[in-house]
């Protein structure tokens, strides 16, 4: 039963020639673990040499290379655990298995922690269980071999990350920090063990009640601090994540610190350079609207001393004095309407607009628009119509404000239709809203111009005819006072193929 069992187990040693060297003055016990090895019947071969005293197994060790040691305690020339040390200290990298008494075990496990890898008994020399020994010694040698490498292999890493790294344990003290923490506090790494986070920044002995370290103990989630260290003279930002155990426990936390201090004067210099475009802003909508209203009264006064002569009230003129005074109008028209969007848009962004809602039949107001608006599209030659549900549709609404929208967008649909084109309102009630739609079959509008309509000062690209170029501010006021109404507005077109711009308003 014990040879099978022996027999089952797989070792993953990945060479078929072991180099041994055995350190035995016993020239009987030397013969016959030289026999077993030499009889292996497993695919492996043993290069076996031996020496009676331990400097000569110093001597060999210093100039030859072997896989492992079988080391008898009781040398000539030295004796128990500090025969394991020296061979050891040779040759760290070499397995040892030690040879102890029968009734030894004691010195056999000493061995182990002195640096051997193995220990067996001497009288119990059977031929699998020898075999078995060394090579299970070289498995755990090569084990523990990879896990040095890999430990050294994660420091190297661990070091070489420019950010500032450490691994807190579940009492905030530092178990681990890599080189650029250390270097921070023109430390060595080793210092900064034990100390704690808030130690280190702000001098204290209790963690302060936002320590991200403790958020992360308790939540079990990552959590982030930033403040300014008045001992350092910087802005400091510290992030937790938890480390689990197998268990799914938190037992640490690994400590992203980083030093923010430019981040932190950029913010401040663009939050000061905020406020003073917020002060500019407010100077200019102070000069718009004051300029506006200071406008408003000459062009009056100029547009009511032009209709007069005009209307010949102070006497005759001739036509070619009408056509000049009749063009002057259309300019200070123009002036006026431009002083007007320009208030209009300033009263908006200053939220002064007023909103008067008041009941209103929806499909008659779109009908009175579009009649208003009929004259000028007969003058370009266009068809205006509109199409409303049959029934009255009453919803409360600024009258004035909706017809402004409504005039801005036929009148920009007139704009950029040919003579002989087409514009239609269409209303259309759903269930908790109307839609009105002004569509029309012009030129249309590229793709990449849609998300910039609304924009103030939009001259999207479309042709229009001469005179036709407004302020670029009527698609930005309808969209003001849509939102004012809690309603919704947006273009859909396509260039050739027209466009059509909805809004919607709310029923309740």
């Amino acid at each position: 039963m014990e040879t099978k069992t022996i027999e089952k187990t797989h070792f993953l040693v990945e060479k078929d020639l072991i180099r041994v060297l055995l350190v035995e003055d016993d020239e009987i016990d030397r013969r016959l673990t030289k026999r077993i090895l030499a009889n292996c019947s497993r695919p492996i071969k043993f290069v076996i040499e031996s020496v009676r005293t331990l400097s000569e197994a110093v001597e060999y060790l210093g100039s030859r290379e072997y896989d492992v040691v079988l080391l008898d305690l009781g040398l000539p020339d030295s004796s128990g655990i500090e025969t394991v040390q020296k061979v050891s200290e040779v040759n760290p990298h070499v397995s040892i298995v030690v040879l102890t008494g029968l009734d030894d075990e004691e010195t056999g496990l000493s061995a182990i922690r002195s640096g051997a890898t193995d220990y067996l008994a001497k009288g119990l020399l059977l031929e699998n269980l020898l075999v078995r020994t060394v090579l299970y010694a070289l498995e755990r040698k090569q084990a523990e071999e990879k896990k040095i490498q890999a430990a050294q292999q994660w420091r190297t890493t661990f070091d070489s990350i420019t950010e500032m790294i450490s691994i807190h344990d579940k009492n905030h003290r530092i178990v681990r920090v890599n080189t650029a923490l250390a270097r921070f506090f023109k430390k060595g790494p080793k210092e900064l063990i034990g100390k704690s986070c808030y130690e280190l920044f702000h001098g204290l002995k209790e963690p302060c009640s936002n320590c991200p370290h403790t958020q992360t103990l308790e939540t079990k989630k990552p959590a982030t601090l930033e403040f300014f260290e008045p001992h350092l003279g910087i802005h400091v930002g510290i992030s937790t994540s938890p480390i689990f155990d197998e268990e799914g426990e938190v037992t640490g936390s690994v400590h992203l610190t980083k030093n923010i201090t430019e981040r932190k004067l950029a913010e401040e210099k663009l939050r000061k350079a905020n406020e003073k475009l917020g002060e500019y802003n407010q100077l200019k909508d102070e000069f718009v609207s004051t300029a506006s209203h200071e406008l408003r009264t000459p062009l009056s006064i100029i547009m009511g001393a032009i209709k007069l002569v005009l209307d010949e009230i102070p006497g005759k003129i001739v036509p070619e004095q009408r056509d000049v005074l009749a063009e002057a109008m259309e300019n200070v028209q123009r002036l006026t309407n431009t002083v007007d969007s320009l208030l209009d848009i300033s009263k908006i962004e200053s939220g002064k607009m007023d909103w008067q809602a008041v009941s209103v039949n929806i499909c008659k107001l779109i009908g009175d628009t579009v009649s208003n608006c009929k004259a000028l599209a007969r003058e370009k030659g266009i068809t205006l119509d509109y199409e409303v549900p049959r029934r009255s549709i009453d919803i409360r609404v600024d009258p004035d404000k909706t017809k402004q929208v409504l005039i801005n967008l036929i009148s920009n649909s007139l704009k950029f239709t040919p003579q002989g084109g087409w514009v239609k309102v269409i209303c259309s009630e759903h269930d908790r809203e109307i839609l009105v739609s002004v569509e029309d079959c012009g030129v249309g509008i590229a793709q990449e111009d849609l998300p910039k309509l609304f924009d103030k000062f939009t001259q999207f690209g479309r042709r229009a005819g001469p005179g036709e170029k407004g302020t670029g501010l009527g698609l930005a006021i309808s969209k003001q006072i849509i939102e004012l109404a809690k309603g919704q507005i947006w273009a859909e077109s396509e260039p050739g193929k027209g466009s059509k711009f909805t809004f919607t308003l709310p029923k309740k």
